[in-house]
């Protein structure tokens, strides 16, 4: 918690919450574009249930809703991109 509370200090509310509904995000994204896209499994020794169509609607979504909140190209294509790809 000490972390979270330095970051929080430092740099402000923003980039505490917007990982964190980024996450949310990619979650609910790739579940729903999952249940009505997927056709290909995404990696089935791990999980069977995720989808490629999931992996990329999800990316896609927190893409856009990362350059919305952030206005920024740069910040929000990184942010977006590291937690499509860790999310998972």
């Amino acid at each position: 918690s000490s972390y979270w509370i330095a970051t929080l200090e430092e740099f402000g509310m923003k980039w505490v919450a917007l990982p964190a509904a980024l996450v949310i995000i990619n979650d609910t994204m790739a579940y729903f574009f999952g249940i009505t896209l997927g056709r290909t499994t995404l990696l089935p020794v791990i999980s069977h249930g995720k989808t490629l169509e999931g992996f990329l609607g999800a990316n896609l979504s927190t893409s856009l809703a990362s350059y919305w909140m952030l206005q920024s190209r740069q910040d929000a294509i990184a942010l977006a991109v590291a937690v499509s790809l860790v999310g998972p």
